[in-house]
């Protein structure tokens, strides 16, 4: 079965849509990333779930749904993983002052984010991790809405960052170029 086949399946359920072969293409294009065996999966979901044909925007929040709810490790199970890691002494020495490595990126991100040392030595533990779970959670957001975006919207976004970043340059050399010509005609 491929992924046409499989839309199909979605599109014979709601047979009012009127999906044309235009539709189905679209939605191939709108969903081209998500592995046909899952895209089945969400497509079943999206029967059992929705009283009208889903937008593709719709199935991609049940695979969303699907793919953060599966996550190797959930803000508990990072805390658990610095805290083993604090008490480690292969991982970590209080005289290496660096944090190990950890198996979710999200709980390495939110460790740097903190500063291990500040974890470490934190007299106020329950504290600690309520801001580790937080930061966690917005890390974790912040990848799940990365991974949302297209290929071509994260290259459209990268080329307009870089355009942003060289006319901050540019105002910033204007700048510094600005006040030397001050300086020197106070000077003369």
């Amino acid at each position: 079965m491929n992924k046409e086949t499989t839309l199909k399946k979605l599109f014979s359920v709601w047979p009012n849509s009127h999906a044309t072969e235009a539709t189905v293409l679209a939605y191939v294009e709108a969903l081209a990333d998500i592995p046909e065996k899952e895209l089945l999966v969400v497509i079943n979901q999206a029967i059992q779930n929705f009283e009208f044909l889903p937008t593709p925007v719709k199935l991609r929040g049940l695979y969303y749904g699907l793919a953060t709810s599966i996550s190797p490790e959930n803000a508990s199970r990072g805390w658990e993983h610095v805290r083993n890691a604090m008490r480690d002494p292969k991982t970590w020495t209080p005289e290496m002052m660096t944090a190990p490595k950890f198996s979710d990126p999200i709980v390495g991100r939110t460790v740097r984010a903190i500063g291990w040392q500040d974890i470490v030595t934190a007299e106020n533990t329950p504290a600690m991790m309520t801001k580790f779970l937080q930061m966690y959670a917005q890390f974790a957001n912040s990848a799940i809405a990365e991974e949302r975006l297209t290929e071509q919207y994260k290259q459209l976004r990268g080329e307009k960052m870089q355009g942003l970043e060289q006319r901050e340059n540019v105002a910033i050399i204007d700048s510094i170029t600005s006040n030397i010509r001050q300086r020197l005609e106070v000077n003369k």
